[in-house]
Order: C-alpha cells, then structure tokens, then sequence
C-alpha cells in the first residue's frame, strides 16, 4: 500500500515536471529531425529536438528524415505541437 503511493505521488511530480519543461520550450524555433508519421493522425509527422523533445507538425508533403526549423506552438503534456518555420 505504502509502495502504491509513493508511486503515484512520483508519478504525478515527474507529469507536473514534464509539463513545466515542454512549456518552457514554447515560443522557441528549433531544428527537429522529423522520424515518421504520426499513427494516430497521418497529417502530422513526429520527430525530436536536440534535447530529446518529441514535436509533431502538420504536414501534407513528405518529410520524413529531415532535419528542419519548427516554431513550438502549444504541449499537451507528452509531446510539442510546432510549426514549420
């Protein structure tokens, strides 16, 4: 029980600290290396930051495997929606 706790107490500050890094990081044009399409929404293409931060932009032409500037628009928490720069 003791355990179960912790647990969801560690959970909820590494969301809260997730969250506040992903909102430091709005406003800000970085390169991203787009990886894919997203599986839940073929519009979007996913890719990461230097630092590790998954981006996702809406794009009709095909993207994949480059590198390219993107203005950070909004999180949901998990990941950074952009647009191209």
């Amino acid at each position: 029980e003791t355990k179960e706790k912790r647990s969801k107490i560690i959970e909820a500050i590494t969301a809260k600290s997730r969250e506040n890094f992903l909102s430091s990081q709005l406003g800000k044009t970085v390169e991203v290396l787009f990886e894919q399409r997203c599986h839940d929404d073929a519009t979007f293409f996913e890719g990461k930051t230097p630092n590790y931060i998954t981006v996702r932009v809406k794009c009709e032409k095909d993207i994949n495997n480059q590198l390219l500037k993107v203005k950070l628009i909004s999180s949901n928490g998990y990941y950074i929606i952009g647009k191209l720069a």
